[in-house]
């Protein structure tokens, strides 16, 4: 299909959108009802029972209505508008407002004469008179205003009255409002003035040292060629408006022109194309900017620009920024940028960027070629170079130095400075406060020790960590029946180190089974004095307190000196005291 078919066919498509939204907005009056022989019925529950069937409701005065009065109606099938008037006559007007219907006593009309004059495109002077319709009688005390200018006056004696308007636009709508009487409106056109001073336009230029965003795929699959070549023609000196419309790009208030307007305010009915935006722009699908975004923008489906985002920008799927982000980047999807600084991306699956100084949110993941600010996420995090935080519901990778970690399984770090938290493992040259079960820290502590305890429980443990913090892996046999195997993971720490002397404490879980039906369990707190035998081997006894939970089928007795035992319809318990010996290679 041929460019000018498409523009046709989405001509005719906003032309059927446009009439269905005129329809909609011929309001709650012209709204069909139907209604069944009424008889001897008060108008206030008439009312009442016309509101029933729409979703809207109906304001008025008791004084001026007669809501009590009785009437009688035949069946009627029709408009809102029309009932209302065989109701209560042609001495009342009905207005809309958002949800009611207001019902007013007006049998008066007013007669506005107004005329306008404009010295300058900063001031106009409206004076004018209003008398009664019927009489022509001046009319005192009537409400003039102008509603978009928030400007009103009141009539005098002679129904005279003069408004001063400031910055008004090509035209005025003018109105009045009298108790009694109808609303009245009236449009006014400023004069033309025609003058010889020539309006001046601010321009900003953009070095051309950067690709342009044309060049990209959806750059050139949002212009025409005719677009890009104007745009080469012209470079990169963009002009600034007020505001801007655009059906589609090209077809717009700027025209071909409007890729070289930087504007305050831009609406883009489908989508836009422009140079940029230094205050507010929407869209129904799409924004598509070459330079700098500096305020708000929002589309239904994606934004893009392609220098810098100064501001927020919200997206229903997808936002990218070609250059910094300094303010918030948000959609349902993904958010691209060239680096992020003081800000946020938050999405609904993923966040990449350059580098970062700011917060990436993302229900999957975000990523960062360099360094990386703050990073949370549903599923990973990755930086190519350091983090200042990374939180993540699986995984987090820092390929530089990152200030802390946390995740559900596995966290990977050149350096971390803070904690490091795995729910299995952790990863790094060097992390001082490791906490998960195996640690593989290239400059810490690790170590393969055999044991026994009051339990009975010959084990064989792996401890693996950094400088002050470690994690214990252990598994573990003991010939009591039933629950003879066991497997123990817990965290430790390193309280002191001598030259022949160390002091550990740790915290544990034991779970011992028959892979059948007796289990037990042993939450266990101790301390590891330790004696070096030589510079990796060395022996360990100390004392340990725990909580033991054995089933009732296992009838073997709780371990240790029971300091305290109880029992309930499913287990034993008890508080008991222990100890455990071993001996320990670590390197």
């Amino acid at each position: 299909m041929k460019r000018y078919d498409k523009l046709l066919f989405l001509f005719a498509a906003w032309c059927g959108l446009f009439l269905s939204l005129q329809a909609r907005a011929q309001g709650n009056l012209q709204r069909q009802v139907t209604l069944s022989d009424i008889r001897q019925q008060q108008i206030g529950q008439l009312l009442d029972k016309i509101a029933a069937q729409t979703d809207f409701s109906f304001a008025y005065n008791n004084h001026s209505i007669p809501a009590d009065s009785a009437v009688s109606l035949a069946r009627y099938q029709g408009t809102v508008n029309t009932l209302l008037s065989t109701i209560l006559g042609n001495e009342y007007e009905f207005k809309e407002v958002p949800g009611y219907i207001i019902l007013r006593h007006a049998p008066g009309k007013l007669d506005l004469q107004a005329d306008i004059e404009s010295n300058s495109s900063r001031t106009a002077l409206v004076r004018g008179q209003i008398r009664d319709a019927a009489t022509g009688r001046p009319l005192e005390l009537v409400s003039v205003y102008e509603k978009n200018l928030l400007t009103s006056a009141l009539t005098d004696a002679q129904g005279n009255f003069e408004l001063r308007l400031k910055r008004p636009g090509e035209t005025v709508l003018l109105s009045a409002s009298r108790d009694r009487y109808r609303d009245t409106s009236l449009h006014l056109l400023l004069p033309v003035v025609v003058s010889s001073t020539e309006r001046k336009r601010r321009y900003r230029y953009y070095p051309a040292d950067e690709e342009d965003l044309q060049s990209s795929r959806l750059g050139r699959f949002f212009t025409s060629s005719r677009q890009r070549v104007q745009n080469l023609n012209l470079g990169k000196l963009f002009a600034y408006s007020p505001y801007q419309l655009s059906f589609v790009p090209g077809l717009s208030t700027h025209g071909m022109y409007n890729s070289q307007v930087i504007n305050r305010v831009s609406l883009n009915i489908i989508g836009g194309y422009t140079a940029g935006v230094s205050g507010a722009e929407l869209a129904g699908a799409f924004n598509i900017n070459r330079a700098d975004v500096d305020g708000f923008q929002a589309a239904g489906l994606f934004n893009i620009s392609g220098r810098n985002l100064n501001g927020a920008q919200i997206g229903g799927a997808f936002n990218a920024v070609a250059g910094k982000i300094n303010g918030t980047q948000a959609t349902g999807l993904l958010n691209r940028s060239g680096s992020l600084g003081t800000g946020a991306q938050i999405a609904g699956f993923a966040n990449i960027t350059g580098e970062s100084k700011g917060l990436q949110v993302a229900a999957f993941g975000n990523y960062a070629a360099r360094e990386a600010g703050l990073q949370l996420s549903g599923f990973g995090n990755r930086a190519g170079s350091g983090a200042g935080g990374q939180l993540g519901g699986l995984v987090n990778i820092a390929r530089g130095t990152s200030g802390w970690q946390a995740s559900a399984f596995m966290n990977i770090a050149k350096k971390v400075k803070g904690f490091q938290f795995a729910g299995l493992i952790n990863v790094a040259d060097s992390s001082d406060y490791p906490v998960g079960f195996v640690n593989f820290i290239k400059n810490g502590s690790k170590s393969i020790s055999v044991g026994l305890d009051e339990a009975s429980f010959f084990s064989m443990a792996f401890r693996s960590g950094g400088r002050v913090l470690y994690g214990l892996l252990a598994v573990g046999y003991r010939p009591e029946k039933p629950s003879r195997y066991g497997l123990e993971v817990g965290f430790g720490g390193h309280l002191l180190k001598r030259k022949h002397f160390a002091l550990d404490a740790e915290i544990s879980n034991r779970t011992f089974t028959d892979f059948d039906q007796h289990n037990a369990s042993l939450l266990s707190v101790r301390a590891l004095p330790a004696i070096h035998i030589t510079r990796n081997l060395r022996l360990f006894a100390g004392p340990s307190l725990s909580l033991a939970s054995f089933d009732l089928k296992d009838t073997s007795r709780l371990p240790g000196w029971i300091i305290r035992e109880s029992s309930s319809e499913e287990n034993r318990r008890g508080l008991v005291a222990g100890w455990s010996v071993g001996l320990q290679m670590a390197w």
